[in-house]
């Protein structure tokens, strides 16, 4: 078995007095008793060695408990992982961070203590990640993301920490997924969705985070899915569903929210599933239904007939 053997650290103030010696010990073999969980020791006025069961794991400045200065944190190989400045206790300036491997990781600048002005993010290899841009501690201007492969994956703009303007978002082989306007954080003006082969998905408009407008979804094979006018995030006008075989699945009439008029499913292989009519919500209890090419006994029911597939 290793041997164990004691080194003695002194633990002092930065005045120079002795406070206490502390006993670090080697780490031993798998099994053996280690004498030190997590501790700081002091092994100069400004540098702390931090160590787990005797193992150095990094070195960190006296200046991140608080103090004035410049503060920098170190890697187990000596490696620098964090650097920066403390000025009356908040961060200024530029703080920079890096990968074990001697990558860096990203590089923030503080203003009074507040994220402020350019950011930057690596990925381990050195891809750019991500940029930002801060005002007073909130995102406010662009803001770029990149896949680890390099391709874009999001450009955007916010203000004062919420999103502004057209935000485009791809997928990592470069497709566009996503095109939309944004004012004020909400989903504002005209929106544009792509399935991951470039067939289009979805198309439509919002107003203030609500759909209002047309609104038209499709499958994947290019088959349109879904169909339907918005007013304010209500339904109105003629909602109408397909299958992914291009059937028409369901077609219904809506007033500011409500059925209203004739509502009609049909089966996969395109016969009649079923015909209704609503009148501001309500079964018309008049109107003869029928089920197929049966007519059915009107049920009194305010049941509501909803799509499948909502946007």
């Amino acid at each position: 078995m290793k041997a164990m053997r004691n080194i003695f650290l002194l633990l002092m103030l930065h005045n120079g007095i002795v406070l206490a010696q502390l006993p670090v010990t080697d780490k031993g073999e798998v099994g053996t008793e280690q004498l030190l969980s997590v501790e700081s020791v002091l092994i100069t006025d400004r540098y702390f060695v931090i160590l787990d069961n005797g193992e150095k794991q990094a070195v960190e400045n006296s200046a991140l408990l608080g103090t004035e200065g410049f503060e920098t944190v170190w890697y187990l190989h000596d490696q620098k992982a964090w650097e920066g400045v403390r000025e009356r206790g908040e961060l200024e300036g530029l703080v920079t961070q890096w990968y074990e491997n001697g990558q860096k990781k990203q590089e923030n600048n503080y203003r009074d203590g507040f994220l402020h002005s350019d950011q930057f993010f690596w990925y381990e290899n050195g891809q750019l990640a991500r940029y930002e841009h801060y005002q007073k501690g909130q995102l406010h201007g662009r803001f770029s993301q990149w896949y680890e492969n390099g391709q874009r994956k999001q450009e955007a703009n916010y203000t004062e920490g919420l999103l502004d303007k057209t935000n485009f978002i791809w997928y990592p082989e470069g497709q566009l997924a996503e095109l939309g306007g944004y004012l004020e954080g909400e989903l504002d003006g005209f929106v544009l969705l792509w399935h991951r082969n470039g067939q289009k998905k979805q198309e439509g408009y919002f107003r203030q985070g609500v759909m209002d407008g047309q609104i038209t979804l499709w499958y994947g094979n290019g088959q349109k899915a879904w169909d339907g006018f918005y007013r304010l995030g209500q339904y109105d006008g003629l909602v109408q569903e397909w299958y992914d075989n291009g059937q028409l699945e369901w077609s219904a009439n809506y007033k500011d929210g409500q059925l209203d008029g004739v509502s009609t499913r049909w089966h996969r292989e395109g016969t009649k599933a079923f015909e209704l009519n609503y009148l501001n919500g309500i079964r018309d209890m008049d109107y003869q239904a029928t089920e197929g090419d049966k007519v059915v006994q009107p049920v009194r029911s305010a049941d509501k007939i909803q799509p499948l597939i909502n946007p």
